[in-house]
């Protein structure tokens, strides 16, 4: 009797939809059908389920765990079924710990079979929480909520070797969607930080100085958490190489790097996971006042780490907090100004931009970059913001971006780094779209040569794909600093952009020649495109300015035309 409710799942199939259920709960008429068709009729408990699901019977398809959830939530639990419902909690939380493995950091579980496993595991804890906070049974043992919680922490961040977007919507919009479990987290979060997640924290300190305060040992805070400032200087201690003096000074690197290995290879990497779960609750009410030393701490003891790929995972962090924390009403309550983190944060994220190829694995490279910059982006905004002007973001441009291309794009031999220069293309144009706007004049003649050098390289077509993407990207800086203009009634910005007119027209016109002979029709046509787009605004911003300056550009298309007339340049 027990095997055959099996037999009914293939006409739950067309019950659940299992691709439209994705993160969401079941809805009443799934959980009515479910119930009515195949609990009920079996005489099905959740006990009787979970034996068959979770105690290692992998022929059970993944279906039947919708049988198992929905059980949970129909079950009126009497008392004499308490020590089953505390065993169930017991054993879906235990089976989505983490066991002890070289993690891939660069691959999220969407790609692989953790995101199948995982999933439905993490259904059914959210259903015994909700069960749990609606209180339609009663915990006495505390700790039981905690390793919900704390399971279900594991996998909330998107972006970890064993978590997947979909694992981390599904835990948030269980809990968002449920008044009754935030206020539960809320009441509980200070002991899931003391208890959970403290103990797996990467602390350098030769003490387990997190048990009694709230921020790690770092050589950049005080205890409290704060930047030092060395004395008579408003530059920040460093955290990059520095000379160690003294004849400790070895033992204690060798010390520090030596915890980090283990930590690395240990299940506590969790706890990247678990950080992002905090930011998520605390980052909108009273205690992130109380807890943001410690969400800071470890982001700064994370970055300073050798490896890209662990720098990478504490610029998703900050990232994040950043996000989490944004107050644009008034951005002086930032935690991050009110704590004087911002200059710290901005020297430590910038050295990530240093990890370019061939000193650090192109893949590894480019995974850092892409959150790397971002993430400095939004810092130096913020910083932008306090010292009311651009000069960090310009420093940005040609301290980093601009050099990184030309670093990038100079390297003998083939250049298997163009996916590196539309990313520096692309962090381009958003801060020139979103902040510098016409500020972009400082440090236009740098960027305005970067470009054409890339763009005029005879063997980027060689890259395909690749390369095209990236002349589209150097296309579209060029298009968004012209689009800018068009908008500003201001002479003199339109007369020192149509000072580089002759650098635009000659590598349009080489484009164009090079497109005939080297790529794929469609490839063309969008370059193209954006080359027609980025003649018209150019002639745009000459009517803009005056009746001379128009006149003098239609007379140098001309010439070109005249000269070359397969080129494709509008006149109006």
């Amino acid at each position: 009797m027990f095997g055959s409710w099996l037999d009914e799942l293939d006409d739950l199939l067309s019950v659940l939809y299992t691709d439209s259920i994705g993160e969401n709960k079941l809805s009443l008429i799934q959980l009515d059908y479910i119930y009515t068709n195949i609990i009920k009729p079996y005489n099905l408990t959740s006990r009787m389920l979970l034996d068959q699901l979770l105690q290692n019977k992998p022929t059970v398809p993944s279906i039947a765990f919708f049988v198992l959830e929905t059980a949970v939530l129909k079950e009126s639990m009497k008392t004499e079924k308490q020590k089953d419902f505390d065993e169930l909690c017991y054993s879906v939380s235990s089976a989505l710990d983490l066991q002890t493995q070289n993690w891939n950091w660069m691959v999220t579980s969407n790609s692989h079979e953790y995101e199948h496993y995982f999933y439905y595991r993490i259904r059914l804890l959210c259903a015994l929480l909700y069960k749990i906070a609606n209180k339609d049974v009663t915990i006495t043992d505390q700790s039981i909520v905690l390793n919900i919680l704390a399971s279900l922490s594991y996998h909330i961040h998107p972006r970890l070797p064993w978590t997947s977007e979909l694992t981390s919507k599904t835990i948030q919009n269980f809990i968002e969607n449920n008044n009754e479990v935030i206020d539960m987290i809320h009441d509980i979060i200070p002991l899931y930080i003391e208890e959970k997640l403290k103990p797996e924290l990467l602390d350098l300190s030769p003490t387990k100085r997190q048990s009694v305060s709230n921020s790690l040992s770092n050589p950049k805070i005080t205890p409290a958490g704060y930047a030092i400032v060395k004395p008579g200087n408003n530059r920040l201690l460093q955290g990059g190489l520095r000379p160690k003096l003294g004849y400790g000074g070895t033992s204690t690197e060798i010390s520090t790097e030596d915890q980090r290995q283990r930590w690395k290879s240990s299940t506590k990497v969790k706890s990247i996971s678990m950080v992002w779960f905090v930011i998520y609750v605390i980052s909108k009410n009273e205690y992130l006042d109380q807890f943001w030393p410690l969400i800071t701490s470890f982001i700064l003891n994370l970055i300073d780490d050798y490896d890209p790929l662990m720098k990478s995972q504490s610029c998703e962090l900050l990232h994040y907090f950043m996000f989490m924390t944004d107050n644009n009403e008034d951005y002086k309550k930032h935690i991050l100004l009110k704590t004087g983190l911002v200059d710290l944060l901005i020297e430590s994220c910038k050295t990530c931009l240093t990890y370019l190829p061939n000193l650090t694995p192109s893949d590894q490279s480019y995974h850092l970059l892409k959150i790397a910059y971002p993430t400095v982006i939004n810092l130096c905004v913020l910083k932008g913001k306090r010292e009311a002007n651009h000069l960090c973001l310009i420093e940005l441009i040609n301290e980093n971006i601009l050099t990184s291309i030309t670093h990038l794009h100079n390297r003998s031999g083939p250049n298997l780094n163009y996916p590196h220069l539309s990313l520096l293309f692309d962090q381009l144009n958003i801060i020139i779209k979103l902040y510098l706007k016409s500020n972009v004049l400082i440090c236009l003649s740098r960027l305005n040569y970067t470009l054409n050098q890339v763009m005029s390289n005879p063997n980027i077509f060689e890259e395909e794909v690749d390369g095209i993407y990236c002349i589209k990207s150097a296309l579209n800086v060029q298009r968004s600093i012209f689009e800018l203009f068009k908008l500003l009634n201001d002479r003199e910005g339109l007369r020192l952009i149509l000072d580089y007119k002759y650098d635009f027209l000659a590598i349009w016109s080489i484009l164009q020649k090079r497109l005939k002979y080297n790529v794929d029709e469609n490839s063309s046509f969008d370059i193209f495109s954006l080359c027609d787009l980025n003649i018209k605004l150019l002639v745009q911003l000459a009517k803009n300015c005056q009746f001379n300056e128009f006149k003098d550009l239609q007379a140098d298309l001309n010439q070109i035309l005249l000269a070359n007339p397969d080129l494709q340049f509008s006149l109006e």
